[in-house]
Parts: structure tokens; sequence; C-alpha cells
């Protein structure tokens, strides 16, 4: 009966605590800035940019009319861990629209090791009021390995309007043998050579990847000891 008096007693504050921390964490999620491809630039392996098992370090940006500071980064983590670059890249009166960015992704020593097998691409790229394959919005990115220079393959994605047979928003790069590190540079262009506007808003990069041979191993060891145990006690 006591106990019923007390929660009865406490059961406004508790309330009103919950709602506090509500509160407080919503104003903080409203007024946290977001993260800027310019507070990544040269940003190293020891202060990278850390979702779930993987690291993001090392960027890199050339580009115009967008600055660094213009394009913000959004974290990816379902299905695949990756990053959402955003700027709004648009392109009229036959001008170009061109962003190149470059950075690392690790697969951290901290969690268990998963080995990246697949690159994703996605983009929201449109052309309107155009009929001319000069007229486009295209991303192509060329994937490296950890040491920059071997190139492991290319992707790309491009709209030239509405009912073009050769649009594709997707594009998926295979990377055998599954890879700890790699070096990513993208080409996001938007151009309405052709009249009418090219747009790009959104950049995905996700990778897919799978149990390195050391954590198979070890599943493998602890599912024989199992086994062992079960016999034994048999």
């Amino acid at each position: 009966m006591r106990s019923r008096r007390l929660i009865a007693h406490w059961a406004p504050v508790f309330v009103a605590v919950a709602a506090l921390v509500a509160f407080a964490t919503a104003a903080k999620a409203q007024t946290d800035p977001p993260i800027t491809l310019n507070s990544l630039i040269g940003v190293d392996e020891a202060h990278a940019l850390v979702v779930g098992d993987k690291e993001f370090y090392g960027f890199t940006y050339q580009g115009q009319p967008a600055t660094a500071s213009d394009i913000t980064i959004s974290t990816l983590s379902s299905p695949q861990i990756g990053l959402q670059f955003n700027y709004q890249w648009t392109s009229t009166s036959a001008s170009k629209v061109d962003s190149i960015i470059g950075y690392f992704v690790h697969t951290r020593d901290a969690i268990p090791q998963f080995f990246i097998n697949g690159v994703g691409l996605t983009f929201n790229g449109t052309t309107s009021s155009a009929n001319n394959a000069a007229t486009n919005a295209t991303v192509t990115e060329t994937v490296y390995a950890a040491d920059q220079t071997t190139q492991l393959g290319q992707l790309s994605v491009i709209d030239f309007g509405a009912g073009n047979a050769n649009n594709k928003d997707s594009a998926t790069l295979p990377i055998s043998p599954a890879a700890r590190t790699l070096f990513v540079r993208k080409d996001i262009q938007a151009d309405s050579g052709g009249g009418g506007t090219a747009t790009i808003s959104f950049v995905d990069n996700n990778f897919s990847q799978t149990p390195e041979p050391a954590s198979i191993g070890l599943l493998a060891v602890g599912a024989g000891t199992l086994l062992l145990r079960r016999r034994r006690a048999i």
C-alpha cells in the first residue's frame, strides 16, 4: 500500500523530468550545426568521422561555384553504412557546376572487423526543358586501394532528362578481394550546355561488407569449442 502511495506521489516528478529530458534532446537536435565538408578537410584518421564500424577521413575538395563550406554531410547507417553529400548543384544558361570530393573509408580496429566488398552510389539528378545530351546531371566515382594509386573500379550515375533510356540513378561496384581501406574520389557535375536546367541535391555513398577471414576463423573456433563441450556433456 505504501509503495503505491510513493509511486503516486513521485509519478508527476518522473513525468516532468522525462519531459525536460525530451525537450533538451529535441532542442539539441535542432541546434546542432550540420557537418560541413570544410570541417572535415584534412582531418586525419585519429580525428575521423565515425559511423558504426567505419571511419571517414582525409577529405579533399576542389570545385566551383560551391565551396567546401557550402556542402553538408549526413551519415547513413541503414541498410549500409555511408555518407550523404548535400548541396543544390544547379546549372542553367549553359553553365557548368562541378565538385570533386575525395576521402578514405576504413574499417575500425576497436570492434570486430568487416572488410568492404562493395561500393554503392545513388543520386537524385534531374534535367528539364532540354532534349540535348549536353544537358545532364552526373556523378562519376573512382575507387582506389589505400595507396590512392591502384584503381579498383569506377561507377557512375546520370540523368539526361525524362524518358531517356540511359538514365541511371544508382550503381554498385563489387570490391574483390574485399578491402579494409578504400579511397573514393567522386566528380559531381550539373551541365546545361544543351539548354534547360540540370540539378542534383544529394549524392549517397554506401559500403557493403563481409566478415574478414580472421573473424570467420574465430567463429569457427567458437563453434568447435561448443560442439566439443556438448560431446563431453553427452
